[in-house]
């Protein structure tokens, strides 16, 4: 994700550096987009299933803490989000038949698809921020030292299973696996790099 896209007012809290951070990480964006697509899932309510193993919140709270954070943020993410999306995503594939000869037309269309992204990118800059409003005003949350571990990994996948069970929804075993995969990458990495700097 580009930062230099969003408003800077919105993206300097601790969950939107995190969603960055692991966003980036390989093979993260590609899982997380065959989620989004496949079972009409949140990837800023993913991210935010993750990062929640770097608070001070109990389990017990996870589910009360995504119904808050799908209810306040459900209309931007359902209504304005997805339909960017869509118009970026279609702006492609609209002309893929048509033998576009001229290319500055290219250009224009690949130029209006980046100025969409943009405003999506700007958009869920907002969701995160509206979260981690949401977070710190009614559930008093704060971050933990940046300590990596299993627990992470396991707090993680369950966490997004509550997610799930709210969406009632079931991945497929092998995008499980490699969901989880993908998570234990990145706490395994970075708990390497943690260790290094001690």
């Amino acid at each position: 994700m580009n930062l230099k896209i969003a408003n800077d007012s919105l993206i300097k809290n601790p969950f939107w550096e995190f969603s960055i951070d692991f966003y980036d990480h390989p093979g993260i964006k590609d899982i997380l987009l065959i989620i989004q697509d496949r079972y009409n899932l949140d990837i800023i309510i993913l991210l935010m299933c993750i990062w929640l193993t770097k608070t001070n919140i109990e389990d017990a709270l996870v589910k009360n803490i995504l119904l808050s954070s799908i209810k306040i943020t459900s209309e931007l993410q359902s209504n304005i989000i997805y339909n960017i999306r869509k118009s970026r995503r279609g702006l492609k594939s609209s002309f893929k038949d048509i033998k576009l000869r001229s290319y500055d037309l290219e250009n224009y269309i690949e130029s209006a698809r980046d100025k969409l992204k943009s405003i999506e990118i700007e958009l869920e800059a907002l969701q995160v921020f509206l979260i981690y409003t949401n977070l710190k005003n009614n559930f008093n949350i704060s971050m933990y030292k940046e300590d990596y571990s299993s627990n992470n990994v396991e707090n993680s996948v369950q966490n997004i299973e509550t997610y799930l069970r709210i969406k009632n929804i079931e991945l497929f075993k092998e995008i499980k696996e490699n969901l989880r995969e993908r998570i234990s990458s990145y706490f395994l990495v970075k708990g390497k790099k943690e260790g290094e700097e001690l």
